[in-house]
C-alpha cells in the first residue's frame, strides 16, 4: 500500500487532488491521534502505514518515546513535531520538513538526512553517532547540544556557509562538495578530512591542522592559510590564485594542476613542491626556491622567475594519458617569463622512449625549454 500526500503526479484533476488531500489528512490525522492519545508513554505507531506514507502531514505530532527505528520518511512535514527520546536509529529522512522538531534524547544512531530541512531542530542529549547527511543546511544553532563531528562526519554537499567551527575537532570528516564559504576553521583539526570539491571562498584556516587532508578540486579564493600544518595535504586541481599563503610552509606543497595564476610567492621556499600542470601565468616567483620541485607541463608564461633557484627540479614530465605520442613529454612553458639570474642547475627532463625515465637535461634541451623566455 502506498499513501501519497500533497504530491503532484502528472497533472491530476481537481477531483484527484481533493481525494489525495482527503486521504493524506485522514491517515495523518489518524496517526497523530493515535500517537497523541499515548501521552508520555511509548505510543503505538502503525509502522506499515508510516513506511508507505509519502508527503504526509505529521506536523506537531507527539511521538515521544516512539519506536520508529529503520523507517524511511520521504517528503513528509514534521514541522514542530515532538520526537524526544524516540528510537530512530537507522531511520532515513529524505526531503522532509524537520524544522523545529525536538530530537532531544532520541536515538539517532546511523540516521540519514538527505535534503532535509533541519532549521531550528534541537538535539540536546541525543545519540548522534554515525549520522549521515547530504545536501543539508547546517546552522550554528543546529550544532548546539550535539557533537559537531557526529553531524559533519559524513555531510557531503551540505551548506555550512558562515559557520563558526574554530578550534573544533573535525579530523577525518567528509564534506565533499560542501559549501564552506566564509567558515571560520581557525585552529580546527581537519587532519585526514575529505573536502574534495568543497567551496572554501573566504574561509579562515589560520592555525588549522590539515595534515593528510584531501582538498583536491576545491575553491580557495580569498582563503586564509596562515600558520597552519599541512604535511601530506592534497590540493590538486584547486583554485588557489587569490589565497593568502603568508606563514604557510610551502615545502612539499602538493597542488598539481592547480590555478595559481598571478599569485605572489616571491622569496618563498617551494622545495619538493608538486606543481605539474599548474597555471603559473604572470605569477611572481622571483627569488623563490624550487629545489627538486616538479614543474613539468606547468604554464609559467609571463611569470617572474628572476633569481629563482630551480636546482634539481623536473621541468618536463611524461603524460601517459595523451594518445598523441608527440606530446607525451610536456615541459614547463616559459614563454615571456623573466629568468634573469635564475638557477637551472641539474634540472631534469624525461626520455620519450621509457615511461617515467627522467634524467638530467642536456644544455640543448634546456635551451629549447628556455626558448621564448626573457633572459
Amino acid at each position: 500500500m502506498n499513501v501519497i500526500g500533497r504530491a503532484k503526479l502528472g497533472a491530476p484533476s481537481p477531483q484527484a487532488r481533493l481525494l489525495i488531500a482527503i486521504v493524506s489528512f485522514i491517515i495523518g490525522a489518524a496517526v497523530v491521534a493515535a500517537a497523541s492519545s499515548a501521552g508520555n508513554a511509548s505510543p503505538t505507531v502503525d509502522r506499515d502505514i508510516i513506511q508507505h506514507c509519502t508527503g504526509c502531514d505529521f506536523s506537531h505530532v507527539d511521538w515521544r518515546n516512539a519506536d520508529l527505528h529503520g523507517l524511511v520518511f520521504t517528503g513528509d512535514d514534521f514541522a514542530g513535531a515532538d520526537l524526544r527520546n524516540a528510537d530512530l536509529h537507522g531511520a532515513s529522512f529524505v526531503g522532509d520538513n524537520l524544522s523545529h522538531v525536538k530530537f532531544d534524547g532520541a536515538d539517532l544512531s546511523g540516521v540519514s538526512f538527505v535534503g532535509a530541512d533541519l532549521d531550528g531542530a534541537t538535539f540536546e542529549g541525543a545519540k548522534t553517532g554515525g549520522i549521515r547527511a547530504s545536501g543539508v543546511r547546517v546552522t550554528q544553532s543546529l550544532l548546539t547540544g550535539m557533537n559537531a563531528r557526529d553531524l559533519l562526519s559524513a555531510c557531503e554537499g551540505c551548506d555550512l556557509q558562515n559557520l563558526d567551527l574554530h578550534g573544533r575537532d573535525l579530523h577525518g570528516i567528509t564534506l565533499a562538495g560542501a559549501n564552506l564559504e566564509n567558515v571560520d576553521l581557525r585552529n580546527a583539526n581537519l587532519s585526514g578530512a575529505r573536502l574534495e570539491g568543497a567551496d572554501l571562498v573566504g574561509a579562515r584556516l589560520d592555525g588549522a591542522d590539515l595534515t593528510g587532508a584531501h582538498l583536491n578540486g576545491c575553491n580557495f579564493s580569498k582563503t586564509v592559510f596562515r600558520s597552519l600544518h599541512a604535511n601530506g595535504a592534497e590540493f590538486a586541481g584547486s583554485d588557489l590564485h587569490t589565497a593568502d599563503f603568508s606563514g604557510f610552509d610551502l615545502r612539499g606543497f602538493n597542488a598539481p594542476g592547480s590555478d595559481l595564476k598571478g599569485i605572489d610567492l616571491h622569496d618563498r621556499d617551494l622545495s619538493n613542491a608538486h606543481l605539474e600542470g599548474s597555471d603559473l601565468v604572470d605569477a611572481n616567483l622571483s627569488g623563490a626556491r624550487f629545489i627538486n620541485a616538479y614543474l613539468g607541463a606547468a604554464d609559467a608564461r609571463g611569470a617572474d622567475l628572476t633569481n629563482a633557484d630551480l636546482t634539481g627540479s623536473e621541468l618536463c614530465a611524461m603524460n601517459e594519458s595523451t594518445p598523441d605520442l608527440s606530446r607525451r613529454i610536456q615541459c614547463i612553458d616559459l614563454d615571456n617569463a623573466h629568468v634573469r639570474g635564475t638557477v637551472f642547475h641539474s634540472v631534469t627532463t624525461c626520455n620519450e622512449d621509457r615511461t617515467n625515465d627522467c634524467r638530467p637535461a642536456t644544455s640543448s634541451e634546456l635551451q629549447l625549454i628556455l626558448k621564448g623566455s626573457l633572459q
